[in-house]
């Protein structure tokens, strides 16, 4: 039996939320949200920490973006 305490979708909001704050360079909001993230996964059990992981790296990579360099003129 797998416990769920949190919801997937949660799990990649804090990702998302973690990925814009490293994007804009505010370490201590994505070590705040890193944080709360490890000690949440670690109240989850069996085959549920896994995707509860995958979405935190799927909000993470919604969040950071895709950085585009643009070359002079």
């Amino acid at each position: 039996m797998t416990i769920q305490f949190n919801s997937l979708e949660v799990y990649q909001d804090c990702g998302f939320k973690a990925g814009k704050a490293m994007r804009q360079q505010d370490i201590a909001r994505h070590d705040n949200e890193r944080r709360w993230f490890k000690e949440a996964l670690y109240l989850e059990s069996g085959d549920y920490k896994a995707q509860a992981e995958a979405a935190y790296k799927a909000g993470y990579k919604a969040g950071y973006g895709e950085i585009k360099v643009e070359y002079f003129k």
